[in-house]
Formats: C-alpha cells, sequence, structure tokens
C-alpha cells in the first residue's frame, strides 16, 4: 500500500501552484488556498510526501485543523496514500491536540489527568451558581453573557486580576460589567478547579501556561514535532497562534494554510492578519497563492469575487474557474418571507423532479440566523420534501446521552460536580439539592472528592434517610469506576451495563404512560443503543490510532472513555451531520435537502445552493453593519456562502418579513448591488402592493429615531428614491451621514 503514493505522478496531477505548496523544500510556506483550489489534496499530498519522499517518521509529523470532520477525512486520505503507517501522525482539531497533550503533561501543572471537559451546558449551570455565591440576580446580569466576557479574555490570556480593566479598555463592556464578569471570573476559576474540569478555552490556555512554567516540555514536543501543517491559519486566535508560535519556532518545516478572504469568525477571536504575522514570526516564508478554482463556475466566481473585491484584502487573488461559464446567479425577489420560502421550496422541486440534473441532496439552503429555518421547514414538511438541519438537537447534546455519560464522567473524576447534580437531578436516587448541597459543603471542608466520603463523615452532616439514599449512588458509582479500570472491561460493555444497573430506561417507563411518552420513551432506547454502537466504533477508532497510553500499557476502558469523553465534547454541528453523510452512509442522505446557517456552510460545497434572507439587518446583520470591520466580516460570510455552490445559485430576499411578531419592510442587501448586472438572471414576480416606499419624506429640524444611534435631528437631506441621504445629529452619538434605505430612520 504505501508504494501507492511513489507510483503517482505529482506533476500529473497536481496543477503548477498546488505542485509547489506539495514539494517545497522551504523550511516556512504560506499556501493563500482560494475558495475550492483544492488545498485538502495540497495537504494530504504535502503530508504523504514528508513521509515518502522525504522519509520523515510520522510520530514527528503534527498537522492541526478546525473541525473534526477535516481531521477526519485528511486522516483517511493520507493512510490511502502511505498505509498504516499515517495513524502514527498527529491530525486533529486544536482543541483535540491540546486535550490529548494535556492528558500527558497536566500534573504539571498541579492538576490530575482524569480531568472534566466542560460543554456550554456545565459552563452555563457554573456560572449561575457563582452568580447566585455572589449575590448577582441571573436576571439582570445573563450568564451567556458573562460567559462572553470570560471566554473573550481567556482567548486574549487575559485572568481574572487583568480583566475589569481589559473588558473596558477594549470597548468590550462597560466598567461596571467588566467588573461584575472580573468578579465571577475569579470564582468561576476556583470552581472549575476543584471539580478538576477544564472549559473549551482553558484547552487551548493550559498548554501555553505549560511550555511557559515549563521550558523543558516545550522542547520535548519542539524536538518531537519537527513538521507542522496547520490549516485554516485565518481563523486562529490570539491562543491558537500562540500555540503555533511555541512550537513551530524550531521546526525543520512548518507549513500553514489560510485565505483572509473566508475569515467569518471574529466574534469568537479569530485574528485574519494572523497570516501577515507568520510571514513576520518565521521570515523569510515561501507565499504559494491557490487560484484555479475547481468547484464553481466562473459566473459565481465572478460574482463572488466582485462582493470580495470590496473589502481591504490583505492578500487578493484572482480566482479562475476549472469548470467553465456556467449559468447566471439567480436573484429571487418576493414579497414575504412565507413567500420567499414557498418559492425556495418550488425551485428546488422543479429541479429535482424524475429525470432532472439535480437529487434532494444536491441542494443546500443557507441562511444567516438560525430563527430563519421555520418558514423553511413548515413548507418542507407539507410538501412532503425530507430534510436535514444541521445544527439542531446535536446527537450528545440530548437529555438521555448527557445522563447517561454523567454517570461516566464520575466514574473517571469523581470531583465533576455538575456530573454530580445532573445524576442527582435525575430523580432516581432520591437525592435531593438541599442533599447535595451538605454533601459538597462537607467535600470541601474535608478535601475529599463527595463520592469518596466515607460513612462517618457523611453521617456527621445528612440524616439517616439521606444519607442512605446518598450511600446507595455513592456505592454504585464507586463499583462502575472500580470496573471500568479492570483490564478486560469493554467499553461499549460497561456503557450498557451502567444503562441497566442504574435503572435508568426503568425509571423513565415508570414516569411515561400516554402514546406520545411511549413513542418518546421507544426514541429514547433507540438513541442509548446508538451510543453504545458508537462507543464500540470509537473503540475500534482509538485501538487502531493510539496502541499504548503515556506510560507504555495497553488501554483500558478508563483510558478509552476519556478519549470518547473528549471526541463527544469537542464535535462540531458539521461533524454531526458529516458523520451520517460519510460514502458508506449517502445514499441514506442523497433525498435530503440540507438547510444551515452560512457560518456551518464553511468548507462544504453542494451543486445547487440557495442564499434567503439577502437583506439588510440580516446579511449584512444588523449588529455588525454600523461596525466597518464587522461589515467586511460579514461580506467575507457572503462570499463563503457563494463559493459553496458547484453549478446554481440561487440569491433570495423578501420585501417584507415578520421580525419579533411584527411585519417590517425589507431592503435587498447591500451586497447584491455589488454584483455586476451582467452576472444575475432576476427571476420571481413581486405584488407591488407589498413592496416598501422608499420617498418618506424628511426635512431638517425633523426629530428622528434610529435602532442602534438612538434619537437624534434631521440637519440636512439630500438625494431621493434608494438613494436618500439623511446627516443627522445623534443626541448621544454625535453627526452622522445615513443612507436611509440602509439605516431605515423613522420619524418620531
Amino acid at each position: 500500500m504505501t508504494a501507492d503514493f511513489q507510483q503517482i505522478d505529482l506533476q500529473a496531477c497536481l496543477n503548477e501552484s498546488q505542485y509547489r505548496a506539495v514539494t517545497s523544500a522551504s523550511r516556512a510556506v504560506l499556501v493563500l488556498a482560494g475558495a475550492g483550489s483544492g488545498k485538502t489534496r495540497v495537504i494530504t499530498y504535502r503530508l504523504a510526501h514528508l513521509l515518502m519522499d522525504r522519509a520523515t517518521p510520522p510520530h514527528q509529523v503534527l498537522a492541526v485543523t478546525f473541525t473534526n470532520k477535516a481531521a477526519g477525512e485528511m486522516k483517511s486520505r493520507i493512510e490511502r496514500l502511505v498505509g498504516p503507517d499515517a495513524r502514527q501522525l498527529w491530525v486533529s482539531t486544536f482543541h483535540a491536540t491540546a486535550a490529548r497533550l494535556l492528558r500527558r503533561e497536566i500534573p504539571a501543572l498541579g492538576r490530575a489527568r482524569d480531568f472534566a471537559i466542560y460543554d456550554t451546558d456545565d459552563t452555563k449551570a457554573v456560572l449561575r451558581e457563582c452568580l447566585k455565591e455572589l449575590g448577582l440576580p441571573p436576571k439582570e446580569i445573563s450568564p451567556e453573557a458573562i460567559r462572553g466576557g470570560i471566554s473573550y479574555l481567556k482567548n486574549h490570556l487575559l485572568g481574572p486580576e487583568q480583566a475589569a480593566s481589559a473588558l473596558a479598555r477594549d470597548d468590550w463592556a462597560s466598567q461596571r460589567f467588566a467588573a461584575q464578569v472580573a468578579k465571577v471570573f475569579d470564582l468561576y476559576e476556583k470552581r472549575l478547579e476543584a471539580a478538576n474540569a477544564l472549559d473549551f478555552d482553558d484547552l487551548l490556555v493550559y498548554p501555553l501556561r505549560l511550555f511557559e512554567a515549563h521550558p523543558a516540555i516545550l522542547e520535548k514536543y519542539r524536538a518531537r514535532f519537527r513538521h507542522l501543517m496547520v490549516d485554516e491559519y485565518q481563523d486562529t486566535n490570539h491562543a491558537q497562534y500562540k500555540l503555533v508560535l511555541y512550537l513551530g519556532r524550531k521546526a525543520d518545516s512548518i507549513c500553514v494554510v489560510g485565505d483572509d478572504d473566508q475569515s467569518i469568525y471574529r466574534w469568537r477571536g479569530a485574528q485574519p492578519e494572523n497570516l501577515d504575522r507568520f510571514c513576520e514570526d518565521f521570515a523569510p516564508v515561501e507565499v504559494i497563492p491557490l487560484e484555479v478554482n475547481y468547484r464553481s463556475t466562473s459566473a459565481i466566481l465572478e460574482a463572488a469575487s466582485a462582493v470580495v473585491n470590496c473589502n481591504d484584502r490583505f492578500h487578493p487573488k484572482q480566482l479562475t474557474s476549472h469548470k467553465g461559464e456556467g449559468e447566471a446567479i439567480r436573484v429571487l425577489a418576493t414579497a414575504d418571507g412565507e413567500a420567499e420560502a414557498r418559492a425556495v421550496v418550488s425551485l428546488i422541486e422543479a429541479w429535482t423532479g424524475r429525470g432532472a440534473d439535480f437529487s434532494l441532496g444536491d441542494c443546500a439552503i443557507f441562511f444567516r440566523t438560525a430563527a430563519q429555518s421555520r418558514a423553511l421547514e413548515e413548507v418542507l414538511v407539507n410538501q412532503g420534501i425530507p430534510y436535514t438541519l444541521v445544527g439542531g438537537i446535536r446527537f450528545y447534546e440530548r437529555k438521555e446521552i448527557k445522563d447517561v455519560l454523567a454517570y461516566a464522567r464520575l466514574a473517571l473524576n469523581f470531583r465533576d460536580e455538575q456530573a454530580l447534580r445532573r445524576i442527582a437531578g435525575l430523580g432516581h436516587w432520591n437525592v435531593g439539592p438541599r442533599t447535595l448541597d451538605q454533601v459538597f459543603a462537607l467535600s470541601t471542608q474535608c478535601d475529599t472528592p463527595p463520592v469518596e466520603l466515607s460513612e462517618e463523615q457523611l453521617a456527621s452532616a445528612l440524616s439517616p434517610r439521606a444519607l442512605k439514599a446518598f450511600q446507595n449512588l455513592q456505592q454504585n458509582l464507586l463499583r462502575w469506576s472500580a470496573t471500568l479500570h479492570e483490564k478486560e472491561t469493554q467499553l461499549a460493555d460497561w456503557i450498557k451495563t451502567v444503562i441497566q444497573q442504574s435503572h435508568y430506561m426503568d425509571k423513565l417507563a415508570q414516569q411515561k404512560s400516554d402514546r406520545e411518552a411511549k413513542r418518546q420513551l421507544q426514541t429514547t432506547r433507540e438513541n442509548l443503543e446508538q451510543l453504545i454502537s458508537a462507543a464500540e466504533e470509537t473503540t475500534e477508532q482509538f485501538q487502531q490510532t493510539v496502541a499504548e497510553n503515556e506510560q507504555g500499557e495497553s488501554m483500558t476502558a478508563a483510558d478509552l472513555l476519556g478519549l470518547f469523553l473528549e471526541h463527544a465534547s469537542l464535535m462540531s454541528d458539521v461533524d454531526y451531520w458529516s458523520e451520517r453523510t460519510e460514502p458508506s452512509d449517502r445514499e441514506v442522505d442523497v433525498g435530503r435537502v440540507v438547510l444551515m446557517t452560512l457560518h456551518s456552510a464553511k468548507g462544504l460545497e453542494f451543486p445547487v445552493v440557495f442564499i434567503v434572507g439577502c437583506e439588510e439587518d440580516l446579511i449584512p446583520h444588523v449588529r455588525s453593519a454600523i461596525d466597518p470591520e464587522g461589515l467586511q466580516e460579514e461580506r467575507r460570510l457572503f462570499y463563503v456562502g457563494m463559493t459553496r455552490a458547484e453549478q446554481r445559485l440561487v440569491l433570495s430576499y423578501a420585501y417584507s418579513r415578520k421580525v419579533f411578531g411584527h411585519t417590517a419592510s425589507r431592503f435587498s442587501t447591500r451586497f447584491l448591488k455589488e454584483i455586476p448586472e451582467s452576472c444575475l438572471e432576476r427571476i420571481g414576480r413581486l405584488d407591488v402592493g407589498n413592496a416598501p416606499k422608499m420617498d418618506q419624506e424628511f426635512q431638517s429640524g425633523d426629530r428622528v429615531v434610529h435602532a442602534t444611534f438612538g434619537p437624534g435631528t434631521v440637519r440636512s437631506v439630500s438625494g431621493r428614491g434608494a438613494g436618500l441621504k439623511l446627516q443627522i445629529d445623534f443626541f448621544r452619538h454625535g453627526r452622522k451621514i445615513l443612507m436611509q434605505s440602509y439605516a431605515k430612520v423613522k420619524k418620531l
């Protein structure tokens, strides 16, 4: 099998730029991969070239990307090229790479290897407890807002002591809210440490702390990873950038792949300027642009390029299509949001009927916000058209799955407070909130995990009835944990045993009696069976790639469970969807239209793409339109959506749409006006009676209000219709010149 790659004529199967990127011997390489330019092929061939042609030991290679889907695809492609040796490569996401490293090295920071990874729900639960303890009402201070502030700080490598000044300085929050975030942040960190837990941001922060505090550990990994490959470098945040900088500083080769035109995650800390920093940090750098697009037609590329060319671009590219001219982009205008949904579904029906060129599975509908799916889903259901909504309830976020995995988490980490609270909250063990609070207080006092408290210790705080109930739960957890660490235990069998011995299904059956409840019970049973199957599949996967743990011993069920829980914690929306649409399962989904947000569409491609809601306040989003950087990111997001289309692209908008229960006039997005009319074919008919009136009368002296800038006074008026400009003195924001068609200023 290893001969396959050596027999490939690289110059015959790669274009000139791809060949340069694959074979470059430069120490530092920046590949500017335009949309659809074959970057996955370049990455996998470059890794295969390192292993086969340059005789690099596979354990010396680290490849990092952003989704499990991309990492899985990369692994399978490399293995097909070079054989089983590819399993020794570290190919994973930033978070998974960091988690694997921390499982080995985190004791150097005084933490245990069996740490839990808290997901968003766990994090919010801890924050609610922190707010309660600090006397801050959750109704006034949202746990979600606090979580956002803490995440911002961690991604910028700032701690609680720097929180208040940093948030206020960066205009992230008011001084009052920044001070509250700082107070909660400090307690939140203490709670996580007590529970031996890390949140998602910690997975990136802790390796940096480790490297800074223990240079010998950093040098160990620098010596191991002599060759680095990083995908989607434009989406790295500050912590990820520092991680690459630490590991790559002394590497024999480092290659990063990115495209600043596709940077769409600024809201979660992404810094597209890291592409330029790479050229400074690792100079001299060989820069190789990939500009031949193998996905989309020339018509689609011309339109998409016209949009993104309106941005300030760090690295302009001139994409050319390998597919030919293709069809014009269709622009669909409708009277309202419901009419838009009907029109889109009608086009799908027309283009996917018997003898048509496309199947339902070839069609994808993208939207800016998740709430936009409702109208589309209703029409699809009414028409009997099957669909998949990417970003719905994830498998590992279903209640029954999280319930059973809470037992698994606690069996590995007796300090996992949120797992114990979830188990007690099921009501199966007769352990109430008051009992739990007493147990946790005792645990803190005795510096002993709740599950390991002695009978004597528990009896000092609990009533006899509460003691009996908690000890019943405690003894089961201790038994399951002990079994988990036995060498002969199989992970899937262990999960099955926990489900049976905890009487999870029996307890649910007692609570549900009507027909609908019984149907839900059957769904729960099927999901738990799927969980057991997933554990079997994951066991096989990890046993192939990680034959031994860090001590050189064969892996136990406990080792595999830790990896399984990491896998479940780090799955993204697209990973869930792609797991169901691998080649072996593709026949199941060829008959389903795919619905997803524009952000979820990154990295995917479809023969037919609809982007709905192409309106001001949606794309660009109302929160981003007044911020120059935010507006440019919205434009990049629109560009990403357009370049997912292979053959046919439809952009639709409505002249009115229900917003928060009220019908509001809408205006087509400014991005449509940036596309040359020669690229467009306008379809659909509009009932003129539903069109918005553009010529609202304004004159100097009018009192007006704007959704963002608040009240003000019109100073002057110029233009008319869609070009009407208002110069307004706002009471709190000073003088602004606004286009009425975009700003939607209202008279008072």
